[in-house]
């Protein structure tokens, strides 16, 4: 090819690009340098194509300023091109990696808050469970020890309302007073109980 010059600036221009490039950015740039050297000797290859000949001196005289300036053209083209990219993938990893952190926040706050449900929701069971065997204790004192003394007591009464003797009915009347203190104390004992609950 006889005007090396774009090539060269190419060449030497494209370096940089290549060391302060990531390994991503640098298969991209090989496609882009690639469709550069198309370009380049496409342009080269028409311009000897449509006159037909070699190019002797005159040709590259008449022709080189123009066919100079487009390679340059092209040259910016691409460094611009390959600047642009530059920036855009920055601004977009950086993007990236400022939601990847709000992310992880995000995560470990989330993480936090469920430990700490799973602490209550622990907490809870046990309260639960304590509530649950002091209504089963409270449930029992009523099937149990308040009903007997009420059946006592209504047994008791049912004995006096007969003809009995004197004497049985005050050991009925004793009877009816002991389970009425008996109910009193078990009441009590439910209050106390019903208080601490609280």
């Amino acid at each position: 090819m006889f005007l090396w010059m774009p090539y060269a600036i190419i060449t030497i221009g494209v370096v940089p690009f290549f060391i302060f490039s990531f390994e991503n950015e640098k298969t991209i740039m090989f496609g882009v340098i690639a469709l550069y050297i198309i370009l380049i000797v496409g342009l080269d290859e028409l311009i000897l194509y449509r006159f037909n000949h070699i190019p002797d001196i005159e040709f590259i005289k008449k022709y080189y300023v123009y066919n100079f300036f487009a390679k340059i053209a092209i040259a910016v083209l691409l460094y611009t091109s390959f600047f642009t990219f530059k920036l855009m993938y920055h601004k977009n990893r950086v993007t990236l990696l400022k939601l990847t952190e709000e992310l992880d926040e995000k995560n470990q706050a989330l993480n936090i808050l469920n430990i700490s449900l799973e602490h209550k929701v622990a907490e809870r069971t046990v309260k639960l469970s304590l509530q649950n065997k002091r209504i089963e204790n409270l449930a029992h004192t009523n099937a149990h020890e308040i009903r007997a003394n009420i059946a006592r007591i209504m047994g008791l009464s049912d004995i006096m309302k007969h003809d009995v003797s004197q004497e049985e009915k005050k050991y009925c009347e004793s009877k009816i007073l002991e389970n009425i203190s008996d109910l009193e104390k078990i009441t009590k004992n439910l209050s106390k109980e019903l208080i601490e609950e609280e």
